[in-house]
């Protein structure tokens, strides 16, 4: 980590050198390789870098992952999965109770070597029904389009933080990483 810290840095230095006396975001937009966010677990070097040359970690996200069991079974109601008005947003996946209700919906991508993007997701819990077990039963449809793994990325600076990421971690999603962007003012 050493090395990964001072070849870092040795590039932080060079930009700011470039850059002059100005606000400079880092990580602050999404690319085409990713979501917008430093690792910071996994570029733990980066970090400690950014933040030695007067950087300020932003609220960010957490990165979470979730392998879905083709075996588990689903007992309650049913899914269905609809294209999205226009494809290249993907799928709506709806989950019903039997009597027709609807109880969950959730917005994924369509899945790349079988891993999806979790989009957005609400659910309707009904009396005697959890949101995770919702949740869990929402994605359940994904398995028979292909879809073997969601990941999905939850807000850290919106308010009931803490329900929300209770309620993926009890449906098995698992903490990747944390993505923070970064700035440094003048």
């Amino acid at each position: 980590m050493d090395d990964d810290q001072e070849i870092a840095g040795l590039l932080v230095r060079h930009a700011l050198e470039r850059l002059g006396r100005r606000t400079v975001r880092a990580f602050a937009c999404a690319t085409g390789l990713g979501f917008a966010g430093l690792p910071v677990r996994s570029r733990r070097g980066t970090a400690m870098a950014l933040e030695a040359a007067g950087f300020s970690r932003q609220e960010g996200w957490t990165y979470l992952h979730h392998r879905l069991d083709p075996h588990s079974p689903r007992p309650y109601g049913s899914g269905d999965i609809v294209e999205c008005a226009d494809p290249r947003y993907g799928w709506y996946v709806r989950l019903w109770e039997r009597d027709g209700t609807l109880v969950g919906k959730a917005t994924v991508t369509r899945p790349v070597e079988g891993a999806s993007i979790l989009e957005w997701i609400a659910l309707m819990p009904r009396r005697g029904v959890f949101g995770h077990g919702l949740l869990e039963r929402c994605l359940a449809p994904l398995v028979g389009h292909g879809v073997r793994e969601v990941v999905t990325l939850l807000d850290t600076a919106e308010p009931g933080d803490s329900a929300v990421r209770d309620l993926h971690d009890r449906a098995g999603f698992r903490e990747i990483d944390q993505l923070h962007p970064y700035t440094r003012r003048p």
